[in-house]
């Protein structure tokens, strides 16, 4: 944590880090204190306080639409469940860099092992499971749109360790940036965000990770030019498997597949439908009607689209509009146990998706 931040003399703009310190508890209700604030993203297991307490750190920067949190934790199992996955709707990737200790990283086909020095990502929107030594480690977190010009690949080469030529010089650049952030602003934010795209971009572009799986390739970029086709034509009444399986050119088995891990292709579309609803609900400029908007992409009926919206937000349409005609974007979080803890970092990664 920056000096600064320890003293309160911390300049006007610049970026703050919020530190999550399980110490901050007392003994003997650690492990609760940090399960409710980070629990939203990864529940842990096997792990409960001891005469020592549970000491576990987090301390998590917010860079405009991403994430940079540096974790110590003691030893146990983190576990993010499917139905977890497919509940809060967190479509970020999470590149994790170990800096201490070993962990053992499983997903539904694949399975590694993780040692100091290497990095490795995964994906919010699935399932995964892990165990690890007393550990310390790095993670960015970037949502998905982001990086949608890297998705295939990203896709191809994830679960599994990041090894390729740039890759030392990624994991380099993830320790700077992590010392320089107490010294930067939010002037600087629109610069840090560029230039870690391009240092992902540079990191897997030159990997054999890709090539080396082509089936899993060509997956990746069917299910991203699938999303594209749904980001066409969120707004047309007939949107639904039929019609993707007809733009596609794929079989309905297949698509089902290939958004099984986003809670199924209905799923996915009502929840993209939803965020341009809410995006068009927070501009004061757009002066249609709740109805008027919510009918546009497909939800005819009032009350169905009052439970669904609540059920993805957390909150009614009208709290967003009355939000947004005051000039200001209402920070949602859905209708998880984690909303009652407005300082969780599982909180302010739902935050980004807006």
């Amino acid at each position: 944590m920056s000096q600064a931040i320890q003293d309160g003399t911390e300049k006007p703009g610049a970026l703050c880090p919020r530190p999550l310190p399980a110490e901050a508890a007392r003994v003997g209700e650690q492990f609760q204190f940090w399960h409710d604030r980070s629990g939203t993203v990864l529940g842990l297991q096997g792990v409960r306080d001891t005469l020592q307490g549970f000491q576990a750190t987090n301390v998590l920067w917010t860079i405009g639409n991403m994430a940079l949190s540096h974790v110590i934790i003691p030893a146990g199992v983190s576990v993010r469940p499917r139905v977890q996955a497919r509940r809060n709707e967190a479509d970020h990737w999470v590149i994790v860099f170990l800096l201490k200790g070993s962990m053992r990283h499983r997903s539904d086909d694949t399975a590694f092992t993780v040692l100091p020095g290497q990095m490795f990502h995964v994906s919010l929107a699935e399932a995964f499971e892990g165990e690890r030594s007393d550990c310390e480690w790095l993670s960015l977190f970037v949502p998905r749109d982001v990086l949608r010009d890297l998705a295939p690949a990203l896709d191809s080469m994830r679960n599994a360790p990041i090894e390729t030529p740039l890759s030392v010089l990624f994991r380099d650049y993830l320790l700077s940036l992590e010392r320089r952030l107490p010294s930067m602003t939010e002037a600087d934010v629109v610069a840090v965000q560029e230039a870690t795209h391009a240092m992902i971009a540079a990191c897997i572009g030159h990997g054999g990770g890709a090539a080396a799986q082509p089936t899993a390739r060509l997956e990746d970029m069917r299910l991203e030019r699938i999303r594209q086709i749904i980001d066409t034509h969120l707004k047309s009444p007939t949107l639904g498997p039929k019609k993707l399986c007809r733009l596609a050119g794929i079989s309905r088995s297949h698509l089902y597949r290939l958004f099984e891990s986003s809670g199924g292709v209905a799923r996915y579309i009502q929840s993209q439908r939803l965020a341009e609803i809410h995006s068009a609900l927070s501009d004061p400029q757009k002066r249609q009607s709740i109805a008027s908007i919510a009918e546009e992409f497909g939800f005819s009926d009032a009350s169905t689209f009052g439970r669904a919206f609540r059920a993805e937000f957390g909150c009614r349409p009208s709290d967003v509009r009355a939000a947004g005609l005051c000039g200001r974007v209402m920070r949602t979080t859905g209708p998880r146990e984690g909303a009652r803890h407005g300082d969780d970092s599982g909180g302010m990664l739902r935050q980004l998706l807006i």
